[in-house]
């Protein structure tokens, strides 16, 4: 039986001005401040690592929503160097492997590395004994059912919780026979939604939780909203912050355009216009593959990425590009710590890259309509994170079919991101 407990939701929303500016006064030891500078050049905490890491180390268990490249994930890791018996939880390999090459440089132990950074899978067979336990990426992690979820959907979802649900459920459960405090919950997430933070409240994981919110503290600007990094430090050790630009193109069978405007709304009159007839061509046709090698030769990045759809074959796709003359690697394939000189086209899912961070990605290109405002958020924020270093800014370009009403739901979109949409100068 799950462990469960139904209360009354409490959540107390905090803004934690911190008044620290390093991060000695933050908290963490003066020796891995030390390591901070010689391994990464990083004097001075982000914006958001001033606000929750003192509230990681309070003790109450904390939810915090922060836009993706803002050094989140980072400052987890950090926090995680000098809190013991802390357990850090994500959902896929990548972001773990990632997480301990930086607790590595930042002299952590090899047990600490191995034993409590993990994907939930992995640490299902562990005898853990724990205070704290960070769950990175939770919207990924847990998986819950949509909003509009159909009833056999929720209850197949409920028959069959995701590793990271049976192993905090067992982990709560343990303190709770053994008549002790249940670990401490820190929940992390670019799009940690109502929805989610009240279903933590009544599994009983969070109890009168911080609620710590960057992303409505910063107003949804096109220097905030937009913006999902910063350059690198100043001699200062200070931030800068760079914007990322969005653009969105549309493909046909002869031409590749900028989005404009939908198409004209359908009457009563015009039946036959409320959906235009379909293309003969799939995210994953040759023209719009040949798109991406396009948008390669006319701006070449030294570190560019590509997303496409989960279901695909990136084998298949890899194989297919390079008919394009566009060589590519899976994002699987990439290793934390190792530089990578040669101009690189990573190859990812959503979920695969989910929180990966890969320094110095200047182009993100996304195959197809995104699945959701939060799904096109974490694909976007693969560039322009903490230490780019281009003066321009990062792009995100979007590349969809000219079917249906897709270019009303592309442009819907943004404009419920409120994310203004630019024109890319290389095509009409």
């Amino acid at each position: 039986m799950l462990f469960s407990f139904s209360r009354h939701v409490r959540l107390t929303i905090s803004r934690h001005y911190s008044t620290a500016r390093t991060f000695e006064q933050l908290g963490i030891p003066v020796q891995t401040c030390q390591r901070l500078r010689s391994e990464f050049g990083i004097d001075q905490p982000t914006e958001a690592q001033t606000q929750f890491i003192p509230a990681m180390r309070s003790g109450r268990d904390l939810l915090l929503r922060d836009r993706t490249g803002t050094g989140k994930t980072f400052g987890l890791a950090l926090a995680l160097t000098s809190l013991k018996r802390s357990l850090y939880l994500a959902p896929n390999e990548e972001l773990v492997s990632q997480v301990r090459h930086w607790i590595d440089r930042l002299g952590g132990s090899k047990e600490l590395q191995q034993r409590l950074v993990n994907t939930p899978s992995q640490a299902m067979d562990m005898d853990l004994n724990v205070n704290r336990i960070i769950l990175d990426e939770a919207d990924q992690a847990l998986r819950l059912p949509r909003r509009y979820a159909t009833i056999r959907q929720q209850r197949l979802r409920h028959e069959h919780p995701k590793p990271a649900q049976v192993l905090i459920d067992r982990l709560m459960m343990n303190s709770y026979n053994n008549n002790k405090k249940k670990p401490q919950m820190i929940v992390a997430s670019a799009t940690l939604n109502r929805p989610l933070r009240h279903w933590l409240e009544e599994k009983g994981w969070t109890d009168n939780p911080v609620f710590i919110d960057l992303v409505q503290q910063q107003p949804a600007t096109r220097a905030t909203a937009t913006t999902t990094a910063t350059t690198a430090t100043t001699t200062t050790g200070a931030l800068e912050i760079n914007p990322t630009r969005h653009y969105c193109l549309v493909v046909s069978d002869d031409e590749i355009r900028n989005i404009t405007s939908p198409p004209p709304a359908a009457t009563d009159d015009n039946d036959d216009e409320i959906q235009p007839a379909p293309l003969g061509f799939d995210d994953l046709d040759d023209r719009m593959l040949g798109s991406i090698a396009t948008l390669e030769l006319v701006e070449p990045a030294s570190q560019s990425m590509l997303f496409v759809s989960t279901s695909a074959s990136t084998a298949l796709v890899k194989k297919r590009l390079a008919k394009h003359k566009v060589q590519c690697r899976d994002i699987r394939e990439y290793v934390a710590g190792q530089t990578y000189t040669e101009r690189t086209l990573w190859l990812a899912t959503e979920f695969s890259a989910r929180g990966m961070d890969i320094p110095n990605i200047s182009h993100v290109y996304i195959l197809g309509k995104p699945t959701s405002i939060a799904s096109y958020l974490h694909m976007a924020g693969r560039t322009g994170r903490l230490g780019f270093r281009d003066p321009q800014g990062g792009k995100v370009i979007s590349l969809v079919r000219d079917e249906g009403w897709t270019t009303k739901k592309m442009l819907d979109m943004f404009q419920l991101m409120n994310i203004p949409v630019e024109h890319y100068e290389y095509v009409q």
